[in-house]
């Protein structure tokens, strides 16, 4: 049985996110699934939301609709784990880092890292808005514990 998550076409010509707008100024409401958002102030405390175990060390970044419940795997990727290793050691030479694009060529699938030192548990803080949705998430690769203010 497949699972599919109904939502949106999304339209890859128009962009997604807004400018933050001139210093001093609030910023301009954004546009989140063809809805107008008003500007929110982010509240500025971190919050341990989980680990994440690392085993091969590399983290993936990115909706896992994109890869999971497919026929094929997107080109990108790689039809195995020894391709796909390989094409990350090519992009993430210099950066540690791999942006991996849609069939369609357009970037956006994932990006995976891998600079970071290694395998590990990580701790995974969140930080919320005043309405309560996420507006960043970090992953601390050397043991930090975040506190108010992201330090």
């Amino acid at each position: 049985m497949k699972h599919r998550i109904e939502r949106p076409p999304v339209d890859f010509t128009k962009p997604r996110r807004a400018a933050l707008g001139e210093p001093g100024k609030p910023p301009p409401a954004i546009e989140r699934n063809d809805q107008r958002v008003p500007p929110v102030t982010p509240v500025p405390a971190w919050k341990l939301v989980g680990r994440v175990s690392v085993d091969a060390g590399l983290l993936w970044i990115g909706d896992p609709c994109y890869i999971l419940h497919k026929d094929g795997m997107p080109h990108d990727v790689g039809e195995s784990w020894p391709e796909f290793c390989e094409r990350i050691e090519k992009a993430s030479a210099k950066t540690g880092v791999a942006q991996f694009k849609f069939d369609m060529g357009h970037a956006g699938l994932g990006v995976c890292v891998g600079g970071f030192g290694g395998d590990g548990l990580y701790p995974v803080y969140a930080r919320y808005d005043s309405r309560g949705l996420i507006v960043e998430v970090r992953v601390c690769f050397d043991g930090r514990k975040l506190k108010d203010g992201g330090e």
